[in-house]
């Protein structure tokens, strides 16, 4: 969630770790689904182009599928797969809003499920 959005402000970053901890012994992948684009209780909608994610290591073993920035978009994006082991293991995602010059003051917001699953 991005509160009190007004045109021209500089960009905003929010931080999410993710820890896997897994004991069976088998490769997987993290799978991220957003709902929505980032939108406003009045239906207005943050363009994709503004607001992007990428990952940085945490001395993570698997790989990252978004070391660059990359457009956040509706629906599933596979984050990371694992090393063969299917070791636990962590890494950060940051989401960078750029707030476009004509928005919408106000707040915005989507929701965010993130899945493990076997490969």
């Amino acid at each position: 969630q991005f509160r009190d959005l007004k045109p021209l402000q500089p960009p905003k970053l929010q931080e999410v770790t993710l820890k896997i901890k897994t004991n069976i012994g088998k490769q997987y992948q993290v799978t991220q689904n957003a709902i929505s684009l980032l939108t406003s209780k009045e239906g207005k909608i943050i363009p994709k182009q503004n607001f992007t994610l990428r990952q940085e290591s945490l001395e993570t073993k698997g790989l990252l599928k978004y070391p660059d920035k990359t457009e956040v978009v509706a629906g599933q994006m596979v984050l990371f797969i694992s090393d063969k082991e299917g070791l636990s293991d962590e890494f950060k995602i940051i989401y960078e809003l750029s707030i476009p010059r004509d928005v919408y003051p106000g707040d915005y917001s989507t929701t965010f499920t993130y899945s493990v699953s076997e490969i």
